[in-house]
């Protein structure tokens, strides 16, 4: 199984603790070496990380990736201050008609997570986690991407849903169609991968999978690597 992992962003909100953002050092080691760890374990082998701002800083932390037990390689995103979903698209290249796995470089969760999501739904359909756990998340909600799932299907995406059931966790499972989604809302101006899903939910293409309990965060601020250096310390999360 191959891995997309997204990591051309400034990620300013992190910022004055490190830059870029994905080498940002947790409990000594960088964030997106956490991630490939993760995936790894989960049974992912080879990673295509997508890198833009001080790309090649991370280009050189990471290597081709023998370091980490895995194979790694590179597409910059000379497109990234646009938004996320130009650095999804500019992958596109790298994956044939195959089922990957996608994942953000500063989403920290558990491994059991995206073992269960490959080992059980592995197929040419598109898969994102969502957490229905929402008062887990109340205190973050204003910056989460929301979803309303309905019969399995994901209906609606996006931060400013005033109807929703679910927080998008950033761990997917896809297929091409998120590309030819991402090609049509790149062409109308619309950059952000969540575009590109609203997309892929119109049609009723994006399935949804419930984590359950499992533990998961979006290391966005000062509190939500707070809440992953406690997780990594409380074993929630294997430390690798």
């Amino acid at each position: 199984m191959r891995a997309l992992i997204i990591a051309a962003g400034e990620g300013k909100r992190l910022g004055h603790l490190h830059s870029p953002k994905p080498l940002t050092p947790l409990l000594g080691r960088p964030i997106i070496e956490r991630v490939i760890l993760t995936a790894k374990s989960a049974g992912v082998t080879d990673f295509t990380v997508v890198v833009g701002f001080k790309g090649d800083a991370i280009r050189n932390a990471l290597g081709d990736g023998k370091r980490l037990g895995v194979g790694i390689d590179y597409v910059v995103n000379e497109d990234w201050r646009y938004g996320n979903g130009t650095s999804v698209y500019s992958a596109r290249d790298a994956f044939s008609d195959e089922t990957f796995v996608l994942l953000m470089a500063d989403h920290l969760f558990d491994p059991v997570i995206l073992a269960e999501l490959i080992e059980k739904e592995e197929g040419k359909r598109c898969v994102l986690c969502v957490d229905f756990n929402l008062e887990i998340h109340s205190a973050s909600l204003r910056d989460d991407t929301k979803v309303l799932v309905e019969d399995g299907m994901v209906k609606e995406i996006g931060k400013d849903l005033s109807r929703f059931n679910g927080i998008d966790t950033g761990i997917f499972l896809m297929t091409r169609h998120i590309f030819d989604a991402l090609e049509e809302s790149i062409g109308k101006g619309k950059y952000s991968l969540t575009d590109g899903n609203r997309l892929l939910a119109a049609r009723g293409l994006l399935h949804a999978r419930d984590i359950g309990d499992r533990f998961w965060v979006d290391i966005d601020d000062i509190d939500s690597f707070r809440r992953a250096e406690s997780a990594l310390q409380n074993e929630l999360i294997p430390g690798y």
